[in-house]
């Protein structure tokens, strides 16, 4: 059938076959050079082909039946008046949105193209429904993060329009109600709310790690602790020397052949490849003789605990192997003895020996700031020489 004219609305009824419109020239045809409004009156009923809306203000898509309708857009699906799309309260699991492509390549996934020149405002923008910003992109090129808090939790770019302490200057913050870290106007602030008061910035844990703290600085706790060497050379200092021995004590210096332009010194008292300051204590009596140094160390302001192996070593000489001695006793600040009956250092005849004390301390205690004593039980018997050199103190520090 064809129709060539209408003059009022009329309703085309086709139970079978196919109802196409070939071909609109009229000009009146519902008031119109062209067909206005297409409907699919029957549930179920579909159209293919193309179909062109010049006006999409005047043409709904719309179905209620399931949640799982679709508009396939095969090739490309142009917006050029801008698009608006409400919000949805009946989704309530799954994906709202989902894009995918498996045969890009190369490109841009997704673009979003502004004018630089004239927008202002965000490029992107995510919002939860108590209008809190999720995720922002904004046209200066900033990037905003936001938690469920009073204040952004991440900003990057100085971004005017976000709210949250001095943001228009700030080029990158990260926390929540507490910053954590906060860049701005050429200064660093590090901030962490832990267990421990005045906590600036934390690495690691409280266990081990390192903490920045305001007024005493950076402090080390558990493995993060670095391990300090102090050396103590003769003549040490506040050393005494006290005994009953008779005999003669001496301090000296001994090299030979560690430094080309350090000469070769008293090289009867260094093997080669040796440099010490020592005590030597040597008698001509017929019998041992002791004579002792005595000196005490204060325990450091950034003590934490000696090292776990061999915290305190010694260097010591003696010329006689089986008669001579050096003996090194050590006290805690509370007055305890680390190692009963003292330790000796001295080992073969005429060399040089570096000796452990004790493997560990446990005896004495060591409070900063407090003395601890070292003293040292020299024995010579006739004409022979006994000689203490340097003295390692190795520990643990909290910065």
């Amino acid at each position: 059938q064809t129709f060539d004219s209408f003059t009022d609305d009329a309703t085309l009824e086709n139970n079978s076959g196919d109802l196409r419109v070939v071909d609109v020239t009229c000009t009146d045809c519902l008031n119109a050079t062209e067909i206005e409004d297409i409907f699919l009156l029957n549930a179920g009923d579909t159209a293919t082909g193309l179909m062109i809306l010049p006006d999409l203000r005047a043409a709904t898509l719309n179905s209620t039946s399931t949640l799982a309708d679709t508009l396939n857009v095969n090739t490309t699906l142009n917006l050029t008046g801008g698009a608006f799309v409400t919000s949805s309260s009946t989704v309530t699991s799954g994906n709202w949105l989902t894009a995918s492509s498996s045969s890009l390549t190369s490109g841009d996934f997704v673009k979003l193209i502004a004018n630089r020149a004239l927008f202002t405002g965000n490029v992107f923008n995510v919002l939860g429904d108590d209008d809190t910003v999720i995720f922002r992109v904004s046209s200066a090129g900033g990037l905003n993060f936001n938690s469920a808090t009073s204040t952004d939790s991440m900003y990057i770019g100085g971004l005017a329009e976000f709210t949250g302490a001095t943001a228009s200057s700030t080029g990158l913050v990260i926390g929540g109600d507490t910053t954590i870290f906060r860049s701005a106007a050429n200064s660093i602030t590090l901030q962490a709310a832990t267990t421990t008061a005045s906590t600036v910035f934390l690495v690691g844990s409280e266990t081990n790690g390192l903490i920045f703290n305001p007024t005493f600085g950076p402090l080390y706790s558990g493995n993060a602790r670095p391990t300090r060497t102090v050396t103590l050379t003769p003549e040490y200092p506040g050393a005494v020397l006290t005994g009953t021995g008779s005999g003669t004590m001496t301090s000296d210096f001994c090299e030979q052949g560690v430094h080309a332009d350090i000469p070769d010194t008293d090289t009867s008292s260094c093997e080669s490849g040796q440099i010490h300051n020592f005590y030597n204590w040597t008698t001509t009596q017929g019998s041992d003789q002791t004579y002792s140094v005595w000196l005490r160390w204060k325990i450091p302001y950034d003590f934490s605990s000696w090292i776990s192996a061999d915290p305190i070593k010694v260097w010591a000489r003696r010329s006689d192997g089986t008669n001579g001695s050096v003996r090194v006793y050590v006290y805690g600040t509370n007055g305890a003895l680390e190692n009963t009956s003292g330790t000796e250092t001295a080992g073969t005849a005429n060399i040089w020996t570096q000796t452990s004390v004790k493997s560990a301390f446990s005896a004495g205690t060591y409070a900063t700031s407090s003395y601890m004593t070292i003293r040292v039980d020299m024995i010579a018997d006739q004409n022979d020489n006994v000689k203490i050199g340097e003295i390692d103190l190795l520990y643990r520090s909290t910065n």
